[in-house]
């Protein structure tokens, strides 16, 4: 009876340590975080004072468990104003943020031409061969082919809205068309016209070229055909030095 009567008292102790944690019945991963921080559930009801859920600039409020909780540093890919009821927003798609604790919509940064994000990203993803993308972009479209263009044209010239230019078809009945020179592939850069006159780059006719991109109005290069290899630049394909080339330019600077 001794026996029973000690092992009644130190469940009576072990529960009694638990306290209103387990009378409020928290659960067990509430429990595991507040562990993890070095608190209990009992100092977290005893000074709960924050009942607007005010959180400095840089970081917002995160509800534990009821009414509780506490304000933790913003994540990268999202901003964070602060205020009561803090929030955490995140970075619209085609930006990213690789930041933690931001506090203002202007830290996200846009991705540039080429790339791609998602909302609430932490970097941009580059478009895969044969897709290109404006600045700021959420996904990336197809690199223009070169089959005549169907768009609407008129004698003259072409009204074109803003980032466009009016530039001469090359091929069927002629003519011109309103061309995206920051990402057209045959018009890079600007118009390309006959006998390769104009502003722009065709990056198709670039010598040794495998696959190409048109970004920012500037050729860069994927990859190259045999025998070439990318510029350093990455602007464009260099032939690959042979050994008796090599030798050649040896022998030359001793």
């Amino acid at each position: 009876m001794y026996t029973s009567f000690r092992t009644a008292l130190l469940l009576l102790a072990a529960s009694a340590l638990v306290g209103n944690a387990r009378a409020a019945s928290v659960p067990d991963d509430v429990l595991e975080q507040l562990a993890a921080r070095g608190e209990t559930w009992e100092n977290i009801q005893g000074r709960d004072t924050n009942t607007n859920h005010y959180c400095y600039p840089g970081s917002y409020w995160q509800t534990l468990y009821l009414n509780y909780g506490w304000c933790v540093d913003c994540n990268a890919g999202s901003w964070c104003p602060g205020g009561n009821n803090a929030p955490q927003n995140s970075c619209p798609a085609g930006t990213y943020n690789n930041d933690d604790g931001s506090s203002s919509s202007r830290d996200c940064n846009s991705c540039s031409a080429g790339y791609y994000s998602s909302a609430g990203s932490t970097k941009c993803t580059k478009c895969p061969n044969g897709q290109t993308s404006n600045a700021g972009s959420s996904g990336c479209t197809a690199i223009n082919s070169h089959h005549p263009r169907a768009m609407k044209t008129k004698r003259g010239g072409a009204e074109c809205k803003l980032g466009f230019m009016s530039c001469p078809i090359l091929s069927g009945r002629g003519g011109v068309e309103c061309v995206n020179i920051d990402s057209d592939l045959e018009s890079c850069g600007g118009c390309v016209g006959y006998g390769g006159e104009g502003t722009g780059v065709d990056c198709t006719s670039l010598p040794g070229v495998s696959s190409v991109q048109c970004v920012g109005g500037q050729c860069i290069v994927d990859s190259c055909g045999h025998g070439y290899t990318i510029g350093e630049m990455g602007t464009s394909c260099v032939r690959k030095e042979g050994l008796l080339t090599q030798v050649k330019r040896i022998r030359r600077r001793s």
